[in-house]
């Protein structure tokens, strides 16, 4: 829809969405070169949809600002939003705000919902009071690369809830890659039921983050691959990194470079106390590459 020349998209109060159950793909590569503004009017009811994959993907690529989703934006009933803002104001969108309509409790795929995100510009993402993620089972390339360049934190918030998850792999890859300075998965961030959390980490805050808090539920018990997992993660300014007391790692078969370069310019420790080398790790080359240029 208006790929190239469109500027801007109203709805008007005449577009009545009460009725709508799916809206994959709806403004996928809408203004995409264009348009600096999409308003979806007063009567865009979401309160009947179930799928909204997609659905902002690559909208408003080169040059939308911001994305108002109006106060009739429900999203209760709605259980897939993979890539639903995946490149959405790639370029030069700054924020994004989703309110507290944007009820998430029954969601089961986030899959790359915020991938590349805000790339450039975007300096803050607010996931809302009721982002709830309690029914989520795939989160895999969730925030990968949203805010790369400007953003300078995440916050989660109360309702980050990991149970029933099974795919975290590449989560927070390259998120804040720049200028993000602290990351802090609060008391509710688990595991869930996922075996790999290989790349989860991997250049998230590369060039200022100073502290990364996994939390008191980062249990990796069930955990066979960690691969990459904080490779490059606070590479330049990161001081010190604490994996807690539940990082357990007896069933891991895979390490290959997961502290690659995490830190490597200011890290001075690393506590790796809980963590064991079981016999059947295979692979583990370059776990401690990011020791190397103080110690090796």
């Amino acid at each position: 829809c208006g790929y190239t020349a469109m500027t801007s998209l109203s709805l008007g109060s005449n577009f009545n969405t009460s009725n709508v159950t799916n809206m994959c793909c709806m403004f996928q590569n809408c203004g995409y070169t264009a348009m600096t503004s999409l308003s979806l009017g007063s009567n865009f009811n979401t309160s009947n949809v179930t799928n909204m994959s997609g659905m902002f993907e690559s909208c408003g690529y080169t040059v939308m600002t911001s994305l108002s989703l109006g106060n009739k934006f429900y999203t209760t009933n709605v259980t897939d939003m993979g890539r639903m803002f995946q490149s959405c104001g790639y370029t030069k969108m700054t924020s994004l705000s989703l309110g507290s309509n944007f009820n998430t409790s029954n969601v089961t795929n986030m899959n790359q919902m915020f991938y590349n995100c805000g790339y450039t510009a975007m300096t803050s993402l607010s996931l809302g009071s009721n982002f709830d993620t309690s029914n989520v089972t795939n989160m895999s390339n969730m925030f990968r690369e949203c805010g790369y360049t400007a953003m300078t934190s995440l916050s989660l918030g109360s309702k980050f809830y990991n149970t029933n998850v099974t795919d975290i792999t590449s989560m927070f890859y390259d998120c804040g890659h720049t200028k993000m300075t602290s990351l802090n998965l609060g008391s509710n961030f688990s595991l869930g039921n996922a075996t790999s959390t290989s790349y989860m980490f991997k250049g998230c805050g590369q060039t200022a983050m100073t502290s990364l808090n996994l939390g008191s539920k980062f249990n990796t018990s069930k955990i066979t691959d960690m691969g990459h997992m904080f490779e490059s993660c606070g590479q330049t300014a990161m001081t010190s990194l604490d994996l807690g007391d539940v990082f357990y790692t007896s069933k891991v078969t895979n390490m290959s470079y997961m502290f690659y370069f995490c830190g490597y310019t200011a890290m001075t420790q690393i506590d790796i106390s809980a963590m064991t080398f079981p016999s059947t790790l295979t692979s583990y080359t370059y776990i401690f590459r990011c020791l190397r240029k103080k110690y090796m």
